[in-house]
């Protein structure tokens, strides 16, 4: 696939900021959102499409009025917007509630058709999956959660066989509201959700993230779940789990209980031989047999803390991520790890100005030559943000 470099894209930098001395790489600003008209808080981070288009999500902002029960009026529901250099920024869809809010998920392509989900919005405000062209046209509401078949889908959504996908909510399930663990779902061509596991505290719940391995297996984390220990997480650490899509057999691969790792595991990449990627505040790899390392120590001061999100992996093996806070500021880094240095991580570049954005979330793409493009929630108003490139 041919590679646009968006550093040279004509009018849509913002700025030019220098690293700290030390750093060899460069980072630009490639987008600031204003909020209202063109979006604002990209949360889900960008995709890129085969005509070098990015795409994602915002969590405010749009033309369309929103209605009060699914959010704040004054901020708006939300967009899906497009960045080009040919098109320049584009609002795709605004989010208004009945056809979705608060748009926090990555998007997924495929063919010429973008899939998502926003965490609210539909007929029962728990959340929404939906698909629209490239274009902006054909916008369908495929599934509206109603709390028992799940509640607040989160991360992109994963293509499985004949045109379905795999899923995750943060909370919902089939006791909901009594019980509100989150499932792993199965979406079909025509919109039909099939649960393939409910979480409970024993084996984790409130999933983070979701992936699949090369072999078909999912691989994810959770917030919560596993032995409690009364000292550091009364309702458990979380856990790294696996599930068999085709036969929905369930094993936990860890369980944080304070003891060792932060917990809380963020899954966000897999390499071809089948090692997982993620972080639980340090960068760590686990396989299928629940093998674990810790590649990378946090520090809250240098490094960071706080992930929000997985790491994602480059073509030359180095492993990209970001922490929502630390690096010497409570605006969050991007830090990276090779293996040419194990046991460190490297502390690529601080967020925190108005013009470089605060609090990234998302895992950052990663471009076929290296490049890294990411986006920060903020700006100097709640409704803003950007999306970044940093070049190593």
């Amino acid at each position: 696939m041919r590679f646009l470099h968006f550093g040279i894209l004509a009018g849509l930098i913002a700025a030019f900021i220098p690293l700290s001395p030390g750093h060899a790489g460069q980072f630009r600003v490639l987008f600031t959102f204003k909020g209202y008209n063109t979006g604002g808080v990209p949360q889900g981070g960008v995709i890129l499409g085969p005509d070098n288009t990015l795409y994602g999500e915002t969590a405010a902002g749009g033309t369309a009025p929103c209605k009060a029960k699914y959010g704040d009026p004054r901020n708006g529901c939300g967009t899906v917007y497009s960045l080009s250099k040919a098109g320049g920024f584009k609002v795709l869809v605004s989010f208004h509630g009945a056809n979705g809010a608060y748009g926090i998920s990555g998007l997924t392509l495929v063919g010429n058709a973008l899939y998502g989900a926003t965490e609210y919005g539909g007929e029962y405000n728990k959340g929404v999956i939906f698909s629209v062209n490239t274009d902006g046209s054909n916008f369908t509401l495929l599934h509206q959660f109603d709390g028992t078949d799940g509640s607040d889908p989160h991360g992109p959504l994963i293509p499985g066989p004949n045109g379905s996908f795999y899923g995750f909510t943060v909370s919902g399930g089939p006791n909901f509201p009594n019980q509100s663990p989150g499932v792993i779902f199965s979406l079909s061509p025509t919109g039909a959700v099939t649960i393939l596991h409910v979480f409970s505290a024993a084996d984790g719940y409130n999933p983070t993230t979701l992936v699949m391995t090369p072999s078909g297996i999912l691989v994810g984390g959770t917030y919560f779940g596993g032995p409690p220990n009364p000292n550091y997480c009364t309702q458990g650490c979380g856990v790294v789990f696996s599930l068999d899509p085709t036969t929905s057999q369930y094993t936990v691969l860890k369980t944080y209980d304070g003891s060792a790792g932060t917990g809380s595991p963020f899954i966000g990449s897999v390499a071809a031989d089948g090692t997982i990627y993620g972080n639980d505040e340090d960068l760590f790899s686990i396989d299928l047999a629940g093998n674990y390392q810790i590649l990378g120590y946090s520090s809250p001061c240098y490094t960071g803390d706080t992930p929000q999100s997985g790491p994602a992996l480059a073509p030359d093996g180095t492993l990209y991520g970001t922490y929502s806070s630390g690096g010497c500021s409570i605006a969050g880094s991007l830090y990276s790890d090779s293996s040419i240095n194990p046991g460190a991580l490297s502390l690529d570049y601080i967020f925190g100005s108005p013009q470089t954005g605060y609090t990234p979330y998302a895992q950052p793409l990663i471009l076929p030559n290296g490049v890294v493009i990411g986006t920060t929630n903020l700006t100097s108003g709640d409704n803003g943000g950007t999306i970044w490139e940093y070049v190593p």
